[in-house]
């Protein structure tokens, strides 16, 4: 995934990643001097100096724990905005792993070892 990025990019490398579940560190490569990485889960606990980085912690759940009625509003009208969105196939949402329902075990086992890139469906 990072030679394709640097290609898109002329080598550049992306102005912002948001990483949702893999190794932020693996993220080091493909950003671009002075990019923005967002972490949803890990944070790096070191980012090379090279980059000039700037890299935000992101908690989903921070909604449902703030006991405030609005933000929980609002984060399911963007869900709804969201599947909107996919349903009308205006955004991808990358699925590239499906595990039939025998095989969900294996399926989170790779997730916990950071194997899948995009997302990963199970189908039954």
């Amino acid at each position: 995934m990072t030679q394709r990025v640097l290609e898109l990019t002329r080598g550049l490398g992306a102005d912002l990643i948001i990483n949702a579940i893999g190794d932020p560190e693996a993220d080091f490569e493909r950003i671009a001097y002075n990019g923005q990485l967002v972490c949803v889960l890990a944070t790096p606990t070191d980012a090379p100096a090279d980059k000039a980085l700037s890299i935000s912690k992101l908690d989903l759940g921070g909604a449902h724990r703030s006991g405030d009625p609005r933000q929980v509003a609002d984060l399911g009208r963007m869900a709804g905005e969201l599947l909107a969105l996919v349903t009308d196939g205006k955004v991808n949402p990358l699925i590239t792993k499906r595990y039939a329902s025998d095989e969900i075990a294996e399926g989170l086992r790779a997730l916990e070892a950071h194997e899948i890139v995009g997302k990963a469906i199970a189908v039954f």
